[in-house]
């Protein structure tokens, strides 16, 4: 399907709408009618924008625009004040819209495969985001706001252009996932050993040259990917990881 029919709107009570796998290239304005819609799935279109009808859907929890050719999100994105889970991962964004940070309730956001190098400072206001995915965009410094999102439980950082990690990552107490594989990060900073939730940590294919003793305190660490970095030796704190199922060395 290439085309949406704009009488879609006599749908008036729908609360979800799978449109994924077309040809869409836009929506109908018609479509901002269905103002009880909770989840509408777009993903894998040909949407070049964000279609300022779906802003007007005040209801959603669930939107999905993955796989798509979106290069720009409106501030009125901050209308879709109940929205819990967006999607927008491999599109075409260099930039977010400030006030995005309005979306209260935002627990999971995904921004993989984008063309992101910074994120607004206001991130920071979104206290109930629990997962992060920032995977292959083109970030050279650690983004500040990330550190104050003390929810977060995922955090994907991999393939980009780190060279390091923050102290402030000691900040993120709740983490369970760490990924910041394919990067060019040549330490770890000490913080590392605050995430006593972490579980998994993949740091495989950077510019390791050795680990902080401070690992230790990765009491809940139950994987570790290491291959493919300058690394000679391992800390001998490691063996105080007692619930380690999996370690990659080479």
């Amino acid at each position: 399907m290439s085309v949406l029919p704009s009488n879609i709107s006599i749908f008036c009570n729908l609360e979800k709408l799978f449109l994924s796998n077309n040809q869409l290239t836009t929506l109908p304005f018609e479509i901002s009618l269905l103002t009880n819609l909770k989840v509408l799935c777009l993903d894998n279109n040909q949407l070049t924008n964000f279609s300022l009808a779906i802003t007007k859907m005040s209801q959603l929890r669930v939107l999905d625009l993955n796989n798509n050719k979106i290069d720009n999100i409106p501030n009125d994105i901050s209308q879709l004040i109940h929205l819990q889970d967006l999607y927008l991962s491999h599109n075409n964004l260099s930039a977010l819209p400030i006030h995005i940070c309005k979306l209260g309730k935002l627990e999971v956001l995904q921004l993989a495969n984008n063309q992101l190098k910074t994120l607004p400072w206001t991130l920071y206001r979104m206290k109930h985001l629990q997962e992060r995915y920032l995977s292959s965009n083109q970030f050279s410094v650690f983004p500040w706001a990330i550190s104050k999102l003390f929810n977060l439980t995922v955090l994907w950082i991999n393939n980009n252009k780190l060279t390091e990690i923050p102290s402030t990552i000691g900040n993120l107490s709740n983490l369970h996932e760490l990924a910041c594989h394919y990067n060019v990060l040549s330490e770890l900073p000490i913080a590392i050993g605050q995430l006593s939730e972490l579980q998994t940590l993949a740091l495989f294919n950077n510019q390791l040259t050795a680990l902080p003793k401070e690992i230790k305190g990765l009491i809940k660490l139950k994987k570790l990917a290491l291959q493919n970095n300058k690394l000679k030796t391992l800390p001998s704190q490691i063996v105080e990881l007692t619930n380690l199922e999996k370690v990659n060395f080479r």
